[in-house]
């Protein structure tokens, strides 16, 4: 099965953010900030490479971790 993370955050962005929930474009960056975050989080402490990161990482474990180092490593509150 070929990974298909790119094409629906490309349509999430695209066509329901902007199109169908009419959002502004900063709700879009601040959307498209915080996937590459946690995308950057699975490459550098999950030790998953880009192009296997999947939907099947958006799991309860995965996000808590992800929020935890938001919190604890890069203070944000």
């Amino acid at each position: 099965m070929s990974n298909n993370l790119s094409k629906y955050l490309n349509t999430y962005f695209n066509e329901y953010l902007l199109m169908q929930k009419n959002v502004s474009n900063n709700t879009v960056l601040s959307y498209k900030y915080s996937f590459n975050a946690f995308l950057c989080f699975c490459i550098k402490y999950k030790n998953i490479r880009i192009n296997k990161v999947s939907l099947d990482y958006f799991n309860k474990e995965v996000i808590t971790e992800f929020l935890d180092y938001l919190e604890n490593i890069k203070k944000n509150s």
